[in-house]
């Protein structure tokens, strides 16, 4: 499980964006009821994990985990309250997490949107995932081989709320779970929870902004910050955060890969080969073919002839 964890941790990560204190303040009530709006998957292979610390209606503070400075910043932010449910394959060992937040406005949920997607492009990302059919989305495969742990992730919004869909797996066995779970997921959800009349966009008069007047926390390229959808069941708090790290040599390339410092190049044993014009022999690549690994990065695979 815990492997799966750090799966859905290499896809989370997030920056939190500046809007008015007293639009906070006002925190109206979602309405429908934010426990009623995620819905589970299709088929019986997943059953939802019991109710506990990790699943359930989610505060400010537990959407900030232990980083103070997130939750400074999240005190400032149009968030209202979150909810997460959590769902388990056994027999093929998949964790399905999904959550939902609700923003005071559509312009706050969008600056999320916008955030989160600024900074996913962890180090494991590998490719994006479209969807048809849903708006103002985004979603990407990762894979760490050296864990091994792979995660498919969908991230929309829908009215002023947010919606994470995010699957895990210790194999590369995904396919379609997470398309098809986000697509399900956004026809499901009702057009908004808190009424457009009730956004600080669509007020009577302008409030103050912070966001022009403060800098967005920074996040390095292979860091992960707590976006506040916690764990699934026997993990720990699914996006806390964690320290860059780069990824260890797989066992079957250890012995044979080296890159030069810059990572432009590769050693074949008497000289030095263009990383972006050929891929060393036995290098691990993708299930689709189109990457490679490096040690350290996926790298896309040169066309034939390059």
């Amino acid at each position: 499980m815990r492997r799966l964890a750090a799966g859905i941790g290499i896809a989370a990560a997030a920056v939190a964006m500046h809007v008015s204190s007293a639009v906070a303040a006002a925190s109206p009530t979602p309405s429908p009821s934010l426990q009623t709006v995620l819905v589970g998957p299709t088929g019986s292979e997943f059953v939802e994990a019991p109710s506990g610390q990790h699943d359930g209606p989610m505060s400010a503070a537990e959407y900030a985990g232990n980083d103070s400075t997130t939750l400074t910043e999240l005190q400032h932010d149009g968030y209202v309250v979150g909810f997460v449910r959590t769902w388990i394959d056994e027999s093929r060992k998949h964790v399905l997490v999904e959550a939902v937040v609700a923003f005071g406005g559509r312009r706050d949920a969008a600056k999320w949107l916008a955030s989160v997607k600024a900074h996913t492009d962890d180090q494991f990302y590998v490719h994006p995932i479209s969807v048809d059919g849903v708006d103002s989305y985004f979603g990407r495969h990762y894979a760490d081989p050296t864990q091994p742990a792979y995660t498919d992730l969908g991230v929309f919004l829908k009215g002023n709320d947010f919606f994470f869909v995010g699957v895990s797996s210790e194999a590369d066995d995904l396919g379609d779970v997470a398309a098809a779970q986000t697509k399900k997921q956004y026809d499901a959800a009702p057009p908004y929870s808190i009424a457009p009349s009730q956004w600080p966009e669509n007020g009577s008069h302008s409030m103050l902004s912070l966001g022009s007047a403060a800098l967005p926390i920074a996040v390095g390229a292979a860091s992960v910050l707590v976006v506040g959808i916690l764990a699934m069941v026997l993990a720990t708090i699914l996006l806390a955060r964690r320290r860059p790290r780069t990824a260890a040599v797989s066992a079957a390339t250890a012995g044979a890969l080296q890159m030069s410092d810059d990572g432009r190049y590769w050693w074949d044993g008497q000289s030095w080969r263009d990383a972006s014009r050929e891929v060393p022999p036995g290098a691990m690549r993708s299930t689709d073919g189109y990457y490679w690994w490096d040690s350290r990065t996926w790298r896309p695979v040169p066309p034939a002839g390059s």
